[in-house]
C-alpha cells in the first residue's frame, strides 16, 4: 500500500527535524533513524566512511559529520515519494536506530548542551522566563529537568525529545533497535547485516562527549526530579524496558495525559 510518508510522519516529528534525522542509503539499503545523545556521531561517521570506503571520515569534525550536505547518506526530500515509500517498506531494507536509558540520555544532553552553553539551551532558557541569548546563565540539571518537562514537543529540542517520538516506533516497522548499553554488539550486529566490512574498520569507533562536567545517580535526585523525568519520559522506560525510578509506592501506570506512539496504522 503506498503512504505518502512524510506526511504520515510530519504530524509527529517537526519535518526539519525529520528530514534532519533520517540517513539512507538507497545502494545499500538501509536507513538509519538518528537519535542524538545515543551514538548518533559514532554511527553517523562509520556508516559514511563504510559507503564511501574511505577511512579518514572516522576523523572528521563533529560539524562536518552531521553536514547534510557533505554526507553520502540521503534525506527524504532527496527522494521520490515513490523511493520513501520502498525504503520504508519493503521488508529487505535495514531500518534501525538506537535507544539509550532516558535519565542516561538526559546527562549526556545537560553536559554537551547545557553546560558548554551550546545552542539548544536557548530553549531551556526561555521555558525558564530567561534572555535565551544570554547563554552564560547557570542552569542547573535540576532547572534543566523543571524546564524539559514543562515544554510541549514542539517546544523540545531533539537532544532531549522523547525516543519513542524521536524513533516513531509505532510508526516505523523497524529491522533493529539496537541499546547505547551494548552499543558495540548491536552496532557490529548491524553493520554485519548491511555490510561487508572491510580491513581497515578494527574496531567500532568512540566519538562521544566527555561525562565529567557534572554526573549524578538518579537516585540521589530528589523524588519530585525523579518523577518529572518518569513522567516525561514514561513510554520511553515502558517500550525500550528500561527500569524506572524507584519512586514511593512505585510507579505502575502510565501518568494522566500521556500516549504512546504504538500505532502501526
Amino acid at each position: 500500500m503506498y503512504v505518502n510518508w512524510l506526511t504520515r510522519l510530519s504530524d509527529i516529528l517537526p519535518r526539519r527535524q525529520l528530514l534532519y534525522s533520517v540517513h539512507i542509503d538507497p545502494h545499500k539499503r538501509f536507513v538509519y533513524f538518528a537519535n542524538p545523545k545515543v551514538g548518533s556521531t559514532t554511527t553517523l561517521a562509520t556508516l559514511q566512511a563504510l559507503c564511501l570506503d574511505e577511512p579518514s571520515r572516522l576523523e572528521w569534525p563533529y560539524n562536518d559529520i552531521h553536514d547534510r550536505e557533505k554526507s553520502p547518506l540521503l534525506s527524504l526530500k532527496q527522494l521520490s515519494a515513490t523511493e520513501v515509500n520502498e525504503v520504508m517498506t519493503d521488508p529487505d531494507v535495514f531500518r534501525f536506530g538506537f535507544v539509550r536509558d532516558p535519565f542516561h540520555r538526559l546527562v549526556s544532553a545537560y553536559n554537551d548542551k547545557i553546560l558548554l552553553n551550546k545552542k539548544p539551551k536557548k530553549t531551556i532558557l526561555k521555558t525558564l522566563g530567561h534572555d535565551p541569548e544570554d547563554v552564560e546563565i547557570n542552569i542547573s540539571f535540576e532547572l534543566f529537568i523543571k524546564a524539559v518537562t514543562r515544554q510541549i514537543v514542539q517546544e523540545m529540542d531533539f537532544h532531549w525529545i522523547p525516543q519513542n517520538i524521536q524513533l516513531m516506533p509505532g510508526r516505523i516497522n523497524y529491522s533493529y533497535i539496537g541499546k547505547m548499553e551494548s552499543f558495540d554488539k548491536d552496532f557490529k550486529y548491524i553493520l554485519d547485516s548491511i555490510f561487508k566490512i572491510p580491513d581497515w574498520l578494527h574496531s567500532i569507533p568512540q566519538l562521544v562527549v566527555l561525562q565529567d562536567r557534572y554526573n549524578v545517580k538518579l537516585h540521589e535526585l530528589p523524588p519530585k526530579t525523579q518523577a518529572s523525568i518518569w513522567n516525561k519520559y514514561y513510554w520511553d522506560y515502558e517500550i525500550f524496558g528500561y527500569e524506572a525510578p524507584k519512586l514511593p509506592g512505585g510507579p505502575s501506570a502510565p501518568p494522566q495525559g500521556t500516549t504512546a506512539l504504538t500505532s502501526s496504522t
